[in-house]
């Protein structure tokens, strides 16, 4: 399969920051989605992925990039506050969340959450009918009626669970610091 071009797809940007540093969580969408809609849906996916983070991350930025130009540009967003309470030391700081999936052209697509907060068990995945919040993201990722697209422009199948680890980048630079 040849390489598709990034910019295929519309792509927003939300920016996060917290104990565990800046980091950015990718979303796209096709050229006719309306913004109203697009933030909608972000919103919501971005309401259900806060349990996973602590109360001291915050997901404050937007940036919106239009299908065919690489350049991107602030939009209106109100920050949301991560909602988990649980420790979050210095060696949760690698750890991750995300949920993935595959269009039927087999583009991947994946929503990953640096710094969260998580007790990964042995093999690391979380179905969805094991965790009521990992199913709250499943279904604020596949409900409504603005769809999410890979970057072929397709809608993604998501798979029915999350997958938990540790960043190896980030286990490194931990490693440093230690």
């Amino acid at each position: 399969m040849a390489p598709l071009a990034l910019n295929l797809t519309d792509r927003y940007y939300v920016d996060y920051e917290g104990v565990a540093g800046k980091h950015t969580i990718m979303f796209r969408f096709t050229p006719e989605t309306v913004f109203e809609d697009a933030v909608a849906k972000i919103t919501s996916v971005i309401q259900a992925m806060k349990t996973w983070v602590g109360l001291t991350t915050t997901f404050n930025n937007l940036r919106v990039s239009q299908s065919g130009t690489v350049v991107s540009f602030p939009a209106a967003w109100t920050p949301i506050i991560g909602t988990n309470n649980a420790p979050f030391g210095p060696e949760r700081y690698p750890q991750f969340i995300s949920w993935v999936g595959r269009d039927f052209n087999g583009i991947r697509v994946r929503y990953t959450v640096h710094g969260a907060v998580v007790a990964p068990d042995s093999d690391y995945r979380v179905l969805a009918n094991e965790n009521a919040n990992v199913l709250a993201v499943l279904n604020a990722l596949k409900g409504g009626t603005t769809s999410l697209v890979t970057a072929g422009g397709t809608t993604p199948v998501l798979n029915n669970y999350a997958n938990f680890g540790y960043n190896a980048y980030f286990q490194r630079k931990r490693r440093k610091v230690a």
